[in-house]
């Protein structure tokens, strides 16, 4: 298990992130889709595999008024994520579950939720080289849970109308709008990322909908890098905060 840890922060250090140097590490998919969600004042959020808490930690500082849980399996993550919590003085406003997020009950969460919000393992097991290190292995690979296992999940939490972000590679797009239907989540809204302007996307952003009925809005694409490989204008707005 990693034990050396990092400092990094985030909208010009308002929010520090602790990361095991050796252990899994957010990406910019994180900041990108904290970057998607909407909420509105008072509502209630889950991330049901929260890591080190980079998501809630951003929208955290967001948005004022949310109410957020974070889910990690993990032990190690968990607590690294309650230790993040801690450090910039959310307590009062996030709450991290070490656990399985099978085993969630809605007297853990105080109800059905509004808003869930997930950064998944992308590929089944059998795809591509799993990676040795066990943090980055459950980020990337469907080890600790697999998407229509993660679907039931969101299925059961969600109020009617409640939305579930996700991030998703944009080749396996088709997989997922499938699997979300099968779970009565209604796809509303997508945005394809592109790494420039001129590469096929590599990631999708979705945000569907519990119980809502078919009609789907695809925004214009959001670039990564301009041509001279910096954050495009829009992106770098999602590091400032």
């Amino acid at each position: 298990m990693p034990t050396e840890t990092t400092e990094d922060s985030l909208f010009h250090g308002k929010v520090s992130v602790q990361q095991y140097k050796n252990g899994y590490r957010f990406s910019i998919d994180a900041v990108l889709l904290a970057g998607f969600v909407n909420v509105k004042p008072g509502e209630r959020l889950l991330d049901p595999g929260c890591g080190c808490g980079v998501i809630p930690l951003i929208l955290a500082q967001r948005y004022p008024e949310l109410q957020i849980m974070g889910c990690e399996l993990q032990k190690d993550l968990a607590a690294l994520a309650q230790a993040n919590i801690r450090a910039n003085k959310l307590d009062d406003r996030v709450h991290i579950i070490h656990g399985d997020m099978r085993d969630l009950t809605q007297r853990e969460t105080g109800g059905a939720l509004d808003v869930m919000v997930c950064n998944p393992p992308f590929y089944p097991v059998p795809s591509g080289r799993v990676n040795r290190n066990t943090q980055k292995a459950f980020a990337r690979h469907e080890i600790g849970i697999e998407l229509p296992e993660l679907l039931a999940v969101v299925k059961s939490f969600l109020k009617k109308g409640g939305r579930f972000y996700l991030i998703y590679p944009a080749g396996h797009l088709a997989r997922l709008l499938g699997l979300l239907r099968e779970f009565n989540l209604e796809s509303k809204k997508i945005r394809m990322v592109h790494s420039t302007v001129d590469a096929s996307a590599r990631l999708t952003l979705v945000c569907a909908k519990a119980g809502a009925r078919a009609g789907l809005t695809v925004e214009a694409p959001l670039v990564i890098h301009n041509t001279h490989g910096r954050y495009t204008p829009e992106v770098q707005e999602l590091f400032k905060g």
